[in-house]
């Protein structure tokens, strides 16, 4: 009996969510709206390097000795050279690159192999979502140029010194991260909010409410169909940043959560007003909130250590930091654990909301 009650719930669900999407695809406003964020998302992963195409590439050097080879690197119009002051740092910086970029630690007794016949060997390191063949490109650039400049050839070992990005730090990780969040956040509230108005319109909701179909069903319903269109659109972040991630069960749950809080968001905006201009209001008034503290949760040299912490609380902080660490060498699950169960929560208040508003409107 259980089985069979199971099986007609999920029966039920799978209706409404299939005539919603396609409802969704047949919808003009809706898929402009998509397409809309697509677009500027695109353009947010292609716009780092068009800003670089005639740039010089980065060399981020950590030298142990104090070589005489510095300064030399120092006038170079070839590439633009940092110096860090330890390999830590080096690495840090490292990985707030957008682009292609080398590290070199300069050993200590590199002066001295120099003054011999044999050719010195440094090592290099490289981000993992650089590819092997921009990686070899690199190398031998670099290996010209500084052999070049010192008048003596110089080898790069560069195979298997990979340098992971962090949880925390910004660069192409940190642009990859934010795309993610705001294809989840627009495409979540936009279309549900949409969806919601568009069947408030045509009665098709009241229909809805009057079916056989609880109101918990209809709800679940409509948070798979968001779904669907979210993971579509974060699809397309996911095909241009493949290189970025190392841990997929966690970009694609973190998506999955997120997904059901923005949605949720949008069917609860979309239950409760009436008109048009009331939810484009009340829409750019819950936006703003979602994806400023994205913004100003990295600042933390210049806030308040208070208001970043405020800012931990909000769920698309707490989705930019899951993301980030999906990019790193290791997803501990006490980092992502605590993020994840905070944005479920927000999602769990949502469910409930939305069913409360809907049963309330039933009557």
């Amino acid at each position: 009996m259980l089985n069979v009650n199971i099986r007609k719930n999920l029966r039920i669900i799978w209706a409404i969510t299939a005539k919603d999407i396609v409802d969704g695809i047949k919808n003009k406003t809706t898929l402009s709206a998509i397409l809309t964020t697509l677009f500027v998302v695109v353009i947010y992963r292609v716009l780092p390097l068009l800003d670089n195409g005639d740039a010089l590439p980065n060399l981020i050097i950590y030298d142990e000795g104090g070589s005489s080879i510095v300064p030399m690197l120092e006038n170079s119009t070839t590439f633009k050279l940092y110096e860090l002051n330890s390999r830590e740092r080096m690495e840090r910086f490292l990985t707030e690159e957008d682009t292609p970029a080398l590290a070199l630690v300069i050993p200590q007794n590199l002066d001295q192999e120099l003054t011999g016949s044999g050719t010195p060997e440094v090592e290099g390191y490289v981000l993992h979502w650089v590819s092997e063949s921009d990686a070899d490109e690199l190398k031998t650039v670099f290996e010209r140029e500084i052999s070049e400049i010192v008048g003596h050839p110089i080898r790069i070992h560069i195979e298997g010194n990979i340098v992971y990005t962090a949880s925390d730090t910004l660069g192409l990780a940190f642009l990859a991260s934010i795309a993610l969040v705001i294809v989840i956040t627009m495409i979540g509230i936009s279309f549900t909010v949409n969806l919601m108005f568009e069947e408030k319109q045509t009665k098709a909701i009241d229909a809805l409410l009057v079916s056989p179909a609880s109101s918990g069903q209809v709800v679940m319903a409509k948070f798979l169909t968001g779904l669907f269109y979210c993971l579509l659109g974060a699809a397309v972040v996911l095909a241009l940043n493949n290189s970025l991630i190392t841990h997929w069960w966690l970009v694609i749950l973190g998506i999955i959560v997120g997904s059901f809080f923005t949605v949720g968001l949008g069917i609860l905006l979309g239950s409760i007003f009436e008109v048009r201009q009331q939810l484009m209001l009340w829409g750019f008034l819950i936006f703003f909130p979602l994806l400023l503290p994205l913004f100003l949760s990295i600042m933390s040299d210049i806030l308040p250590k208070t208001l970043i912490d405020v800012f931990s609380w909000v769920p698309t902080v707490a989705l930019d930091r899951v993301f980030r660490i999906s990019f790193s060498a290791h997803a501990p699950l006490t980092q992502v654990g605590p993020q994840l169960l905070l944005v479920a929560c927000y999602t769990v208040v949502l469910f409930t909301l939305v069913v409360w508003v809907l049963r309330r409107s039933d009557r």
